[in-house]
């Protein structure tokens, strides 16, 4: 016994527990009400809405962080999701006001974008005509993973003899 006791426990808590997550059924159980979105919405009008994401994005802070955002080259139709899907989580509107307010919302931020003088601003998020964006992105990516890369030493593979189909190329692995 006394072996047992002296002995040191080095068990540490995983860092993920595939038990620490909600039970089944049990936002049934929570009390009804408890979420701002099952309560009366703030602006039950489409037009009280665009009104208070106006004046919302005028503000110095708001307006600043949208227009830095388009100009990064952040979609217009990302950024209008953002707003109206918040504004109905945080219990502003209804979700029928929220998909109304889409086109509205989006026509705003076009015009933010261009009376800042913002040239190229992304419209759509599955833009396949905006190729330019993907590149810069992917040239982007490729310069991170060269970087990485550097500190791996290149190792040589000997030549293999068959030209199978399964047969391990010489060079690029």
């Amino acid at each position: 016994m006394e072996k047992i006791e002296n002995t040191e426990m080095n068990y540490q808590e995983p860092e993920y527990n595939p038990f620490d997550a909600p039970v089944p059924g049990q936002s049934l159980t929570d009390t009804p009400g408890s979420a701002p979105w099952e309560h009366p919405p703030k602006h039950a009008k489409v037009e009280d809405a665009i009104e208070f994401i106006t004046e919302s994005l005028a503000g110095e802070q708001n307006g600043t962080r949208a227009l830095t955002l388009l100009k990064i080259g952040i979609p217009i139709e990302a950024l209008v999701k953002i707003i109206t899907f918040s504004g109905f989580l945080e219990g502003k509107w209804s979700v029928d006001v929220a998909k109304m307010l889409e086109p509205m919302v989006g026509m705003l931020l076009a015009k933010m974008g261009t009376t800042a003088g913002i040239k190229e601003m992304r419209i759509n998020i599955n833009d396949a005509a905006d190729t330019e964006f993907y590149e810069s992105a992917a040239r982007h990516q490729d310069a991170m993973k060269e970087d990485e890369m550097v500190d791996l030493e290149e190792v040589e593979l000997p030549e293999t003899q068959g030209a199978g189909l399964m047969t391990r190329p010489a060079i690029g692995v």
